[in-house]
């Protein structure tokens, strides 16, 4: 596992084949530390943008349209997120990309991090 490169984000994500051929499935876990959230109607709210980016050899490659990751928690989820707000998505990876970058953004406090993993 990589650690994010955020500061106040601990998180992590790990790349492992996906179902179909020259597919990637990523696993992505964000820390809450740090992350702005609201209390709303019950519920622990936030935003979060994910964006998977491929590094070749001739620059870098979107890999597919940003996810919004709605937050929308109680209160016992929220206290268990210590481990991470987990995401998953699976991906095209074409042979010339050789790292994937994932860029998490918290929308609501206009914080970005990101980390690099292996294809």
């Amino acid at each position: 596992m990589a650690e994010l490169g955020c500061r106040r984000h601990c998180s992590a994500a790990t790349a492992s084949r996906g179902s179909a051929a020259n597919t990637v499935r990523f696993e992505v876990r964000i820390g809450p530390v740090g992350l702005f959230v609201v209390p709303q109607a019950g519920r622990i709210t936030g935003e979060l943008e994910l964006a998977f980016v491929g590094l070749t050899a001739k620059g870098p490659v979107r890999l597919a349209k940003p996810d919004i990751l709605a937050l929308r928690l109680t209160a016992d989820e929220w206290k268990n997120a210590g481990n991470g707000i987990a995401a998953a998505k699976e991906l095209p990876a074409p042979q010339s990309v050789s790292q994937v970058r994932i860029v998490v953004v918290d929308r609501w406090a206009a914080r970005v991090g990101s980390l690099t993993v292996p294809k």
